[in-house]
């Protein structure tokens, strides 16, 4: 298995990728171009040594990776000078087993045609590789031109987003400025209402004050009803209209039967009087004559 999986690699690293994974190659392979192309020259070394060893050097040295461990390898088991001379020696006892073979022998037309099966498999294989590659280009296109689709609905919807975003900032400007208008609103509105409520109290107060100069004018009226039957009580009653006295009519008026004699006096103009009403006289029966 070494020996093929070194022969495979050291011809292409890409057959490797298809016995490995298949036909369905991975998006991102592991390795990148100039990787591969080292690893195949790797591969290439650790299989022209492989060739030249015998099978009990070979398990000795099949767990190495690299071409170099592998000299290294033996460098340490037979020294720097004396590893050509192991490998010449593991040649000669290669010649000798195939010399001891003898019937076993494939002829040269039989390993021509051997060969020439293998290239045009391997032929087969790069083209399938070429195919492949070709179609992981595409894949590849295929995908960017996603990602960049992708990238510009993002894009668009993060412009659509900023846009909503920026309605509803809008928008919650002209809330905020509604809000500071309707508190104003409310504000007056409220001062209105300590206005009404005080005009409330002070209509209670002129509705008490009013009920009490009712009932005030009620007993007034009372009191001027009760004068005005005095007065029409004190109408019924009889005076004199000549001395201004109750009790008796001007025809029975005992001043008026009895006259009383009065001096008058000259007065001059522009002076007052100083008695206004009338001068003092006395009463005396009238004479007989």
């Amino acid at each position: 298995k070494v020996k093929m999986t070194t022969f495979i690699q050291s011809l292409d690293y890409n057959l490797w990728d298809i016995i490995v994974f298949g036909l369905e190659l991975p998006k991102q392979t592991k390795y990148n171009e100039k990787e591969k192309e080292m690893i195949k020259l790797n591969a290439k070394a650790k299989h022209i040594i492989f060739c030249d060893l015998s099978s009990n050097e070979f398990h000795r040295i099949s767990t190495c990776n690299l071409a170099k461990e592998l000299w290294d390898r033996l460098a340490d088991f037979y020294g720097e000078n004396s590893c050509l001379m192991v490998l010449e020696g593991s040649e000669n006892e290669s010649d000798e087993e195939d010399a001891s073979k003898g019937g076993n022998e494939v002829s040269y037309d039989e390993f021509i045609e051997i060969v020439e099966k293998y290239a045009s498999i391997i032929s087969s294989l790069k083209k399938m590789i070429s195919c492949l590659i070709v179609e992981n280009n595409e894949l590849k296109m295929t995908n960017s031109s996603m990602l960049i689709n992708e990238d510009k609905s993002k894009d668009i919807k993060i412009h659509l987003l900023e846009k909503n975003n920026n309605c509803l900032r809008i928008e919650v400007d002209d809330l905020k400025k509604n809000i500071f208008f309707l508190s104003k609103e409310n504000e007056s509105l409220r001062n209105e209402l300590d206005i009404l409520n005080m005009s409330l109290e002070l209509s209670t107060n002129f509705k008490e004050e009013n009920e009490k100069l009712q009932i005030e004018i009620d007993a007034l009226n009372k009191m001027f009803s009760k004068f005005s039957s005095s007065s029409d009580k004190l109408d019924k009653i009889v005076s004199c209209k000549y001395c201004d006295k109750v009790g008796h009519a001007s025809s029975n008026c005992w001043h008026r039967k009895y006259s009383i004699q009065v001096k008058k006096v000259w007065v001059p103009k522009g002076t007052f009087l100083t008695n206004l009403k009338r001068p003092k006289v006395t009463w005396v029966p009238k004479k007989s004559i």
